[in-house]
């Protein structure tokens, strides 16, 4: 957990251009702070749901091609709708004109649950209790 937490908040600075803040009325470092915390119990859930899919809580090193599928899977799915959700229904956030978007969904969101993930697995993998 505490690799998701400092993962995803490095990519949270990383992306910040790539959104209007000016619509939310919080502060950047709030912000910051919630989406990544928000990340986290993106994280700690998916993590769970894996957890149950191989019935392994050490499925990094005994399964990890089926817990990084369900990983990946279960976290763009989530934040594919609710990107979509807090952008357009809910206006919680607003894209900068310079956020790349496929099919209306920007595309920093959607790859830091690729790069993430991939980041803490190879860390988890490497520093094997």
């Amino acid at each position: 957990m505490v690799l998701a937490l400092v993962f995803n908040l490095a990519w949270e600075l990383a992306q910040l251009g790539f959104y209007d803040l000016s619509v939310t009325h919080t502060s950047v470092a709030y912000a910051v702070v919630h989406c990544t915390l928000g990340d986290g119990i993106i994280t700690a859930v998916a993590y769970l749901m894996v957890v149950g899919v191989t019935r392994s809580r050490t499925w990094p090193y005994s399964n990890q091609w089926t817990g990084m599928a369900v990983m990946l899977l279960s976290t763009i799915g989530y934040t594919a709708w609710s990107e979509w959700h807090n952008v357009y229904l809910e206006h919680s956030w607003a894209y900068a004109p310079s956020m790349p978007l496929i099919a209306g969904i920007g595309v920093a969101p959607l790859v830091q649950w690729i790069v993430v993930p991939v980041a803490i697995l190879i860390t988890v993998r490497r520093f094997k209790p």
